[in-house]
């Protein structure tokens, strides 16, 4: 816009030139023609400059956006959502969910960018339930969103009555919009946002990054189906067949008695416990552990597992059930054979670098704290990847503890960032391995 200026002054100042001139000297047709060449040429570097003031001043009209979060975040995978119940009497935990459709983009460190787009079902596709565990509601209940590795810029969510899955595929959006229903959403200036969940609803919960300072960004939908439960569940902290994250992960004498019973004369293969994640009430006392494992066989890899023991009202225990472990937080049966873990990833013993760089990975999170137990396994990559047991609760009144393998890569430079989580969910690990015996 100066540079436009400046030419019409130029302009200006030569058109004037020649008139003067013009006046000094006899009155030739060919100074006329040069006047009136001048004459048009201002004519047009006005209205050249109306309109790039016009456009100047549309691109640079404030506007109303989302202020970015704290912190520069470079993550190469979308976020996962957790969503937390505010309430400790809340009959339901935290639950995890991963985007179903997004769009993605990363620094590749050299001034470019990675992308990468995901299409999957949408949140009235009665295929959503194939996908989807409902969560089952007694009542209505407020949790708390949280991105803890990247907080979302903004937040939309829209909502449906749960009878819209029973729509035919063919089904046209006047009838699906038949279905909408209100949401309460409450946010701050800190980006901390609350739901009202409500029984029988489909959520789809919109989420958005800008890129700040080099930062990730893209958008995000993460689906969530409530339904309501058949009983509502009584509000205590023991509950008949419910299964209870242990307060504290640590292994007390009286616990480990009751390992060290149930695993008396257990041969084959040697089970360490790192942590007590729960138990659950029945007649008598299941109890979960979450061990280091590896069988008695020459050159056999360690792996983990997590063991389900019995306790009877008498003091008995037994063995339950066992449920072997990958690094990824994925049931494996075949795992504690002679191979190493999935992806070259092998149990470490060394603490001190997992810890270091969890620590850095950790220090700016907001939402979430985590609690290291221990450095589980790593990988060595261009730099080097751990995953880290630990304990992480939402920073939130009355907000539950829960289990989670959170996944740090450090590069070669020392910086550290977390990459994903894997929740521990008791009740569904223990109803699998039971189905599975």
């Amino acid at each position: 816009m100066h540079v436009i200026i400046r030419i019409a002054l130029g302009t200006k100042k030569e058109y004037n030139r020649l008139k003067k001139h013009r006046n000094d000297t006899l009155r030739t047709n060919r100074f006329d023609r040069r006047i009136n060449d001048m004459k048009k040429l201002i004519a047009m570097i006005a209205v050249l400059a109306l309109c790039v003031s016009m456009m100047t001043a549309c691109s640079f009209r404030p506007k109303s956006e989302p202020q970015a979060a704290p912190g520069t975040y470079t993550l190469e995978q979308v976020p996962a959502l957790t969503i937390a119940p505010l309430s400790e009497n809340a009959a339901v935990g935290s639950e995890s969910f991963l985007p179903s459709n997004y769009s993605w983009s990363w620094p590749k460190g050299d001034g470019e960018n990675e992308a990468v787009e995901a299409c999957g079902f949408g949140p009235t596709d009665s295929a959503i339930l194939t996908y989807l565990d409902p969560i089952y509601l007694g009542e209505s209940m407020t949790v708390k969103l949280i991105w803890a590795s990247f907080p979302a810029q903004s937040v939309n969510v829209v909502s449906w009555d749960v009878d819209v899955l029973d729509l035919p595929s063919d089904a046209d959006q006047a009838q699906q919009d038949s279905y909408l229903r209100a949401v309460t959403l409450t946010e701050t200036e800190d980006f901390e946002r609350t739901l009202l969940l409500e029984p029988d609803r489909v959520y789809d919960i919109y989420a958005n990054w800008q890129e700040v300072n080099g930062s990730s960004f893209g958008n995000a939908h993460y689906y969530v189906v409530t339904k309501a439960a058949g009983i509502v569940k009584e509000t205590t902290p023991n509950i008949t067949g419910g299964w209870q994250t242990s307060k504290s992960a640590e292994i007390t004498s009286e616990l480990r008695a009751v390992f060290d019973k149930a695993l008396d004369g257990f041969v084959g293969v040697g089970y360490e416990p790192i942590a007590y994640l729960g138990s659950q009430i029945v007649a008598g006392t299941n109890h979960a552990f979450f061990c280091k494992a590896q069988v008695v066989y020459p050159n056999a890899q360690p792996y983990f597992a997590i063991v389900f023991i019995y306790e009877d009202l008498d003091g008995n225990a037994e063995i339950k059930d066992i449920a072997r472990m990958n690094a990824y937080g994925e049931l494996n049966e075949n795992t504690g054979s002679a191979e190493q873990l999935p992806g070259g990833w092998s149990v470490t013993e060394a603490q001190d670098d997992g810890i270091a760089a969890f620590e850095k990975a950790t220090q700016e999170m907001v939402g979430v704290s985590y609690k290291l137990i221990r450095v589980l396994s790593s990988q060595v990559v261009a730099g080097m990847n751990y995953c880290v047991l630990c304990q992480a609760q939402v920073v939130a009144p009355d907000a539950k503890p829960y289990y989670t393998m959170a996944f740090v890569y450090e590069d070669l430079d020392g910086n550290a960032k977390l990459t994903q989580f894997k929740d521990l969910d008791i009740a569904m690990i223990a109803a699998l391995v039971e189905d599975a015996t």
